[in-house]
């Protein structure tokens, strides 16, 4: 009797791989909380994406008092319509050192936006005059006495004869003339003779002619990098230059007034400064930020 070996049937169908099967291979993850996967002794447990991030860990605080942008100070300025809240640290200087008076001549450098002219207009009154430079168009302010001049402070000679044209008009200069009120520096620390007095009330007086101005003031600042040290220096290197600037415009007994990042270097301008002028006071307004170290150098009796 022969036997029939019987040959095994085709499959016609497989077997559907299950997820167990998919996530055996690491072809998919796993997501049920009931299903485990099978590790060597002493592995680290996985972790889900959502436990990692709440793991991360925070951010130290590193005690400087944040940047605050809008701060009280920056309302204020919208409400009584300055143009940027600098205006008050112009203000707390005057306050503090009676540096403007009515009538005066005063030269603003990097007057942008123009916050420092709107304050200086209201000092001197409609018998001063208010000069602007910056190298930035300016919006008018509609004052007569501010006058605005667009290009750069370091080329001197177009400014000259700007205000040239300015003093030549006759009816200004004859307001300025008749000004009754004599104007005396309350700081009592100028030296010379009556003939240098003398000549100083003439030459502030003799307008006709003349660019000299009484008062420079200056809220320019470098570009900064974010490295201390070097805005630092780069701060001292442009008030050098300012001070050069002062040395064509600024009439003798005159006085300037700079903004001044204070690091290392601040003595490379400080022994300039006090051989050209009498006196330097130095002021933080209250205005300025806490972390900010800029300071404003006010100064006063320029000597020749």
């Amino acid at each position: 009797m022969s036997t029939i070996k019987s040959t095994p049937k085709k499959l016609t169908r497989t077997r559907r791989r299950t997820k167990m099967d998919r996530i055996l291979a690491g072809e998919a993850p796993m997501k049920q909380k009931n299903i485990r996967i099978a590790r060597d002794a002493g592995a680290a447990p996985q972790r889900k994406a959502k436990d990692i991030v709440v793991a991360a860990p925070k951010k130290k605080k590193t005690g400087k008092p944040q940047y605050i942008v809008r701060d009280e100070y920056f309302y204020e300025a919208k409400r009584l319509g300055y143009r940027a809240r600098s205006a008050f640290k112009l203000l707390e200087i005057q306050e503090k050192y009676d540096i403007i008076r009515p009538g005066m001549k005063v030269l603003d450098i990097a007057s942008a936006p123009g916050s420092w002219l709107q304050v200086l207009v209201k000092m001197v009154g409609p018998t001063g005059v208010i000069v602007g430079v910056d190298i930035q168009k300016i919006k008018g302010f509609g004052h007569q006495n501010i006058h605005l001049f667009q290009g750069d402070v370091f080329v001197t000679e177009p400014i000259i004869e700007f205000l040239k044209g300015i003093y030549a008009n006759k009816e200004a200069s004859q307001k300025r003339r008749d000004l009754q009120e004599k104007w005396e520096p309350e700081w009592d620390v100028r030296s010379g003779t009556a003939n240098e007095e003398a000549e100083f009330w003439m030459q502030r007086s003799s307008f006709s002619g003349d660019y000299k101005v009484d008062c420079v003031t200056s809220d320019i600042a470098a570009h900064t990098t974010g490295q201390t040290g070097v805005d630092q220096y780069r701060s001292v290197e442009l008030n050098l230059a300012i001070l050069d600037i002062a040395d064509v415009f600024l009439r003798k007994w005159g006085t300037l007034v700079l903004k001044v990042f204070v690091g290392e270097d601040v003595d490379d301008l400080i022994g300039p400064v006090k051989a050209r002028y009498t006196v330097l006071h130095r002021i933080k307004p209250k205005a300025c930020r806490e972390r900010s170290f800029e300071e404003y150098f006010v100064c006063q009796g320029k000597k020749t």
